[in-house]
């Protein structure tokens, strides 16, 4: 019971000191809504090449959910706790009465937060302004958009371990992020025969797209999860996970 209560008083932490900082908001949970408005308005009446069932409005709300995951759970934690580690303030924290795991749970829960609002946003202008239908397979949706929060907050961990300091945070982990982005077909497919769409299906973030583009479309199995796309995931989240586990570092480099 002390436990949850530290737990949750470290989340109520961590959103305040999200929410002061008006940037974070405008640029985590903003963009994935700006691009959604673009994107979608841009090319409202098309169809997903090879796929001539799947409009590209619901092709896009998955992968703007994709996107916006990713940017609240692997980029943007991973260049806060980079700068904190480089300022000393993981290092007091370890010092402290307060579990690490805690601190850290505290860290990932607020990053929870944030996707679940960017979902309920995201999802709410695909379904009121594009006409995408809701998920066919709702439990399914769950499942996926919560083992996609542990795979990107697990990644952003343990990508840390290869930032030297503060000031290489935002040019390295943007430099793994945009480009991730971009070669996974989050803002427009990719065709299967490319040598990017094989490049990118590497990542975690195309099979996380395609594997809520299922519980959207209702084309998995009965339950609404593809097992390929969704097993990549999983793996990436348990090899992020090990990674982080072993190498994570609370004090500066220097």
């Amino acid at each position: 019971m002390r436990n949850a209560r530290l737990l949750a008083s470290q989340v109520r932490y961590e959103q305040k000191a999200f929410w002061r900082n008006p940037a974070a908001g405008i640029f985590t949970v903003g963009f994935p809504i700006m691009f959604l408005l673009i994107f979608g308005s841009t090319n409202h009446s098309t169809h997903v090449t090879g796929n001539p069932g799947v409009s590209y409005d619901q092709y896009l709300v998955p992968a703007m959910l994709a996107y916006g995951l990713m940017n609240s759970c692997f980029t943007a934690l991973a260049i806060a706790m980079t700068i904190r580690r480089e300022s000393g303030i993981l290092k007091r924290i370890k010092g402290t009465p307060l579990p690490p795991y805690i601190f850290l749970g505290g860290v990932i829960g607020n990053s929870v937060l944030i996707s679940i609002l960017t979902t309920v946003i995201v999802v709410t202008i695909g379904i009121a302004e594009f006409g995408v239908s809701m998920p066919t397979h709702p439990a399914a949706f769950v499942v996926v958009i919560l083992i996609g929060v542990v795979a990107f907050c697990t990644m952003g961990l343990a990508v840390t371990i290869f930032v030297p300091n503060a000031d290489s945070a935002p040019a390295i982990v943007n430099g793994i992020y945009l480009p991730i982005i971009f070669i996974s077909g989050v803002f427009f497919p990719i065709s299967n025969t490319s040598i990017l769409h094989k490049i990118g299906n590497v990542f975690p973030v195309n099979h996380f797209a395609q594997s809520l583009l299922a519980t959207f479309a209702g084309y998995g199995p009965g339950f609404g999860i593809t097992f390929r796309e969704f097993s990549v995931v999983i793996i990436w989240s348990i090899v992020s996970l090990w990674i982080a586990i072993r190498r994570f570092r609370w004090e500066p480099r220097k």
